[in-house]
């Protein structure tokens, strides 16, 4: 399993889809070790949301990327904001291989 995967069972951020996510993480290693940081601080940030590691389609529909999605009951309106201004601070300067974003999906 991969450090990436421990993290997030550690910190009890689901993954709906392991094979999909694993599959991934095998095409960019690069996202294993740094991706684990940001989980680690995306669980302190979004204390009381859940959080969830999964495989997401691009706008587009040409490609698929792993994303942090962060879900709340209910929406606080600010949390799109809120994700914003994380991501800026933390995955903003991120580099490498493969595509790692974090956003909500209101459901």
């Amino acid at each position: 399993m991969s450090e990436l995967l421990k993290t997030a069972h550690e910190l009890e951020i689901a993954v709906p889809d392991l094979e999909a996510v694993t599959q991934y993480l095998d095409l960019y290693p690069a996202l294993d070790s740094n991706v684990c940081e940001i989980l680690e601080m995306a669980k302190r940030e979004f204390s009381g949301c859940e959080l969830s590691l999964e495989m997401t389609a691009t706008p587009d529909l040409k490609g698929k990327y792993l994303a942090l999605l962060v879900r709340q009951y209910p929406y606080d309106p600010e949390l799109g904001d809120k994700i914003d201004i994380f991501y800026s601070n933390y995955c903003g300067n991120f580099t490498g291989e493969g595509e790692f974003r974090v956003e909500t999906d209101f459901m």
